[in-house]
């Protein structure tokens, strides 16, 4: 059985083959109308950052990472010299 919501909020429920002609129409309205409403939020309503803010964000991403890099390497280094030194292993 195949369930399509319908824009008025009812359902559109179908129990024969998928290959039904109707069905297919069907499908293909509402995949159409989907990206139609996409492209249009995505053009109209969606604001996108301008390139010195794009900027800003990168350079921000990128100095946390390696910050955040830097201390993981640290704690890397002081675990295994501790752990070294517990169990007495240098190579």
């Amino acid at each position: 059985m195949f369930v399509i919501p319908l824009e008025d909020g009812g359902l559109f429920c179908q129990n024969e083959n998928p290959e039904n002609p109707h069905l297919i129409s069907i499908l293909m309205e509402k995949i159409t109308l989907y990206l139609k409403e996409s492209y249009n939020e995505l053009l109209k309503h969606v604001s996108w950052p301008t390139a010195s803010q794009l900027q800003e964000s990168t350079i921000v991403v990128l100095v946390t990472s390696t910050v955040l890099a830097l201390l993981i390497f640290l704690m890397d280094g002081a675990c295994s010299v501790f752990f070294k030194n517990i169990y007495g292993v240098w190579s």
